[in-house]
């Protein structure tokens, strides 16, 4: 809206106006903030005169005051930078110097406005929010400002310069109030709320307050199989990153490698790395790699290797995570024994508990250990060294069954050098301990 008033021909005590030029003068707006500049323009003022300009608040003090040369046709600009937040109309009059002609207008500068701000809590982590409140008052009158949209974001320092992130938006009360739940980055970073203002309302700007927003937790987990390959083989490592903490809308970024802890040779994979880009919930999130996000994994030399996943976050939001050690097994010998065993030389029915055992199993490099068990687990026995031969046979000529008549099961593993174990080998026998009953006819 422009401003335009009527040109007013002020008598002077040393000279009178010219006759016949009638003058007007035009602010660029009506309603201006505090540090806006003022634009004026004039017309029918004398010719290449000098226009003095005085500009006064709604009390009369002098907030301006300059000049400006007219051109031929009795034209001429001004400006100026308003310093002043006193609420009211504002008179601008420019007076010819050698016309004398005169002409006035007004303009009205938005009423000074004031904004608080409390965050709470000042301290938290990824995933909890944190509530932003405070009032909207004009400051001359500190009548609440009702209806008003305060908006909420991040800034790099105190002073609320240069807004980083938003972080939401709330409306304030008939009170002038407002509030609204936020969730800055993680770091300490500045929380501040503006109001953007409106034609008769100056905009506002908060204090910034620091935060502190601690990153959240991740957990990651993987495993590799198989656990022994050959010097030519590959092992494919499969991994899962997640975390209980998250805030919906948002994403967490970053990327799984596979780290080497221990081994003699160079340990490589591919991909070198996985990315991680998936959408939060209030819950967290959770990632579990697909068949074409696992790793797969090779190494230079025989031994034995130690390895992990690591995670690193890039959003800022989370700590980083490692998986839990993993083992693996390079070696030429990947072939595992094959073995059998029998009771009592392969009868199917003893009358006592105690039998005899034959342990029998091949291997292409070599037989290390044996273990024997009652019954079809044999993982709670422990292994019994011997000298490593490929045709392994061992008599056990004492072996006590389980108590009781009945079927019985004998179990037996075998193990190399390197730790390749056999299928669990098994034999059963019953156990009959009753004799018959022999009856006769009357």
């Amino acid at each position: 809206m422009t401003a335009v008033t009527s040109a007013l021909l002020l008598a002077q005590p040393a000279l009178a106006p010219v006759a016949g030029l009638a003058a007007t003068i035009q602010t660029d707006l009506f309603v201006y903030q505090n540090g806006d500049t003022v634009t004026m323009t004039g017309d029918g003022f004398g010719p290449s005169e000098t226009v003095d300009l005085v500009t006064v608040d709604p009390v009369g003090a002098v907030v301006d005051q300059g000049t400006a040369a007219s051109d031929a046709a009795g034209n001429f600009s001004y400006q100026f930078v308003l310093n002043t937040t006193f609420g009211g109309l504002y008179t601008v009059t420019a007076r010819g110097e050698t016309s004398a002609v005169s002409a006035s207008t007004q303009f009205d500068p938005q009423d000074k406005t004031v904004i608080t701000l409390v965050v709470a809590p000042s301290t938290a982590t990824w995933g909890t929010a944190m509530t932003a409140s405070g009032t909207l008052t004009d400051d001359d009158t500190k009548a609440p400002i009702a209806g008003a949209t305060v908006t909420l974001g991040t800034y790099p320092n105190v002073n609320c310069n240069s807004a980083q992130a938003s972080l939401g938006s709330a409306v304030t009360a008939a009170n002038g109030t407002f509030s609204a739940s936020i969730n800055p980055p993680a770091g300490t970073p500045f929380v501040g709320a503006a109001y953007a203002g409106e034609p008769q309302v100056h905009q506002a700007k908060s204090q910034c307050t620091s935060v502190t927003v601690n990153r959240a937790s991740t957990s990651t987990t993987a495993s590799l199989s198989p656990t022994t390959i050959p010097t030519s083989g590959t092992t494919s490592v499969s991994w899962s990153v997640s975390s209980a903490a998250g805030v919906s809308g948002f994403a967490v970024t970053g990327g799984t490698t596979v780290v080497k802890d221990t081994g003699p040779g160079t340990l490589s994979c591919t991909p070198a790395s996985v990315a991680v880009n998936t959408p939060q919930t209030n819950s967290g999130f959770s990632v579990v790699a697909s068949s074409s996000q696992q790793f797969t994994c090779s190494a230079s030399a025989n031994g034995a290797y130690t390895l992990h996943v690591h995670f690193a976050d890039t959003d800022g939001n989370y700590f980083n995570s490692d998986s839990a050690g993993m083992s693996l097994t390079v070696s030429a010998d990947v072939q595992a024994p094959s073995g059998t065993v029998s009771i009592n030389g392969g009868a199917t029915v003893t009358n006592g508990n105690n039998v005899s055992l034959h342990l029998h199993a091949t291997d292409n490099v070599g037989v290390t250990a044996y273990r024997v068990a009652n019954g079809s687990d044999c993982t709670g026995a422990t292994f019994q060294a011997v000298t490593p031969t490929p045709t392994f046979d061992l008599t056990i000529g004492s072996w006590t069954l389980t108590a009781g008549d009945g079927a019985k099961t004998v179990c037996a593993q075998y193990r190399d050098a390197v730790g390749n174990s056999s299928a669990v080998a098994t034999a059963n026998i019953t156990v009959d301990t009753t004799g018959p009953v022999i009856t006769f006819a009357q």
